[in-house]
């Protein structure tokens, strides 16, 4: 790895976690201010109504990684005709998929709320207008992945920062409003989100448009084109679908057998799951491009190195935040919303500790994606997952208690990063002793010391403040110092020591 793209991708991933930090004190800020404002059910409603919709936008998902991919193979290729032409087919692309989406949503989806799932009748005006604006809020930001995934690409993280910034303040902004408007405050917060979404989507093509020369809203119709992305695309939404149903699936699951105080439950739990996860995958975020470059380039053992560092590191920056979460779940929660509700700790728990498993997975699929072939990855890594909701169902439906699914979840997920290894073993030649020796190993042995002194004090002390941060500093302090001695390479820590040494203004030294 260059010292150039050692800088660069020190600089994104600063700019990355400013992002975070911000965005992240204002979604944990925001959840108690709206399920105070909602309550318990109001706020289940809002989650799994919205669920729905999110079901549809495992396609955006996709997408974006899809997109990012060919904008990054011709960026690292310096072709800007190529550039041009696949952010307009692209964009054409996206637009089918938008119309597919609306159809869909609006006869199989509404059918589907207003007939199936568990929404008291005095509520039901509400959710209807939640949904249609989740729907709205969804078709904005499939019509505007392409802008992001260019910025993306093109290493710009300073502007996918700056229009963030803009989408929590307007957030922020909303959470307060529900709680002074003279309006159904359920029906007013899905219009307030909208709104939020609507801005940042149109930031982030305002940007584009006039940055980038080559990211042209024109229309394109070149069928070869079309069906080449369509076929790498295809798989990717298969893929995506797998990760859908495994999450927005299990909701609606919890909605119809347990009732929409659980989907709260299950909504507090995934907000606390997602400040963790953005800690930790937004160095997966830059690091993701040279991933991508350097196959394109032909550096299949840059590309490989890049694999291994950044499952490392984006496993232990989740550590890092795990360890005094899953210790002081209860009081944490406490703290946060002024009461736990039912299932939030054991939900919080399970879906921490599955996002810890599925850290691995963020380089390995960026390998996966580089290559352009996808299928043989997505059918059998997406298939295996897709178990996760018929097991979900004969659990609930077997009178296990909602944790089961979870439970699960996290043991399909353990399974499915054996499976992704074994795939790409075959595809791409990843060397699974190499990958097990380099990664797995090293974290295993961070892992283990990360939780000895957190857990001697957790028992040892009383609960309360004192012990919550003499537990969050000593996790903080093991992982670290466990995490330099066996976490990281020998060449990765001289870069390190090399880089703050520049920094500080010191000598490099030898």
């Amino acid at each position: 790895m260059s010292t150039v793209s050692v800088r660069r991708l020190a600089k994104n991933t600063l700019l990355l976690y400013f992002r975070m930090f911000l965005l992240m004190g204002v979604s944990l800020y925001t959840v108690r201010i709206v399920l105070a404002a909602l309550g318990m059910v109001d706020f289940g409603l809002y989650n799994v109504v919205g669920g729905v919709v999110a079901l549809f936008a495992f396609m955006s998902n996709s997408m974006a990684t899809s997109s990012q991919r060919y904008f990054t193979d011709a960026i690292g290729k310096a072709d800007e005709a190529g550039f041009a032409d696949a952010f307009r087919t692209t964009r054409t692309l996206y637009g089918l998929l938008a119309l597919v989406v609306l159809i869909l949503a609006e006869t199989a989806g509404l059918w589907f709320v207003r007939n199936r799932m568990v929404i008291p009748p005095d509520r039901a005006a509400a959710a209807f207008w939640v949904y249609q604006f989740s729907i709205a809020s969804f078709l904005m930001t499939i019509t505007n992945t392409p802008y992001m995934a260019a910025i993306i690409s093109h290493e710009n993280m300073g502007i996918y920062a700056w229009v963030s910034f803009l989408e929590a303040g307007l957030k922020l902004a909303a959470a307060y409003l529900i709680g002074t408007l003279p309006y159904d405050k359920l029906a007013t917060y899905g219009v307030l989100m909208f709104g939020a979404t609507a801005a940042r989507a149109l930031g982030f093509k305002i940007v584009c448009i006039v940055k980038y020369k080559n990211a042209s809203w024109r229309y394109s119709w070149v069928p070869a084109r079309l069906r080449e992305m369509l076929s790498f695309t295809g798989w990717n939404l298969f893929g995506s679908f797998a990760s859908a149903t495994r999450s927005q699936g299990v909701n609606i699951l919890l909605n119809l057998f347990f009732g929409p105080a659980v989907n709260a439950s299950r909504g507090v739990a995934f907000q606390v799951n997602s400040a963790i996860v953005q800690f930790a995958s937004n160095f997966t975020t830059a690091l993701r491009p040279q991933i991508m470059k350097s196959y394109s380039a032909g550096q299949r053992r840059e590309m490989l190195n890049l694999v291994y560092m950044s499952s490392r590191f984006t496993y232990l920056l989740m550590l890092v935040l795990a360890v005094p979460v899953l210790l002081e779940t209860e009081n944490l929660l406490t703290w946060w919303l002024g009461r736990a509700g039912p299932h939030m700790a054991a939900f919080t728990r399970l879906v921490v500790l599955q996002s810890l498993v599925l850290s691995l997975s963020y380089s390995l699929t960026a390998a996966a994606q580089a290559t352009g072939r996808v299928r043989a990855f997505q059918a059998w890594v997406g298939g295996f997952q897709v178990l996760n909701l018929p097991i979900a169902w004969i659990l609930f439906r077997s009178g296990q208690e909602p944790e089961s699914a979870f439970s699960s979840g996290l043991a399909i997920e353990v399974a499915s990063v054996a499976l992704r290894l074994a795939v790409l073993r075959k595809t791409i030649g990843l060397p699974v002793l190499e990958y097990a020796r380099n990664v797995l190993l090293a974290i295993a042995a961070v892992t283990a010391l990360s939780f000895v002194a957190p857990v001697a004090l957790w028992k040892a002390m009383a609960p309360g403040v004192p012990r919550f941060l003499a537990v969050s500093a000593a996790g903080g302090v093991s992982c670290l110092a466990a995490a330099w001695r066996l976490g990281i390479t020998d060449g990765e820590r001289r870069k390190i020591v090399t880089a703050v040494r520049k920094r500080l203004g010191f000598p490099s030294g030898d």
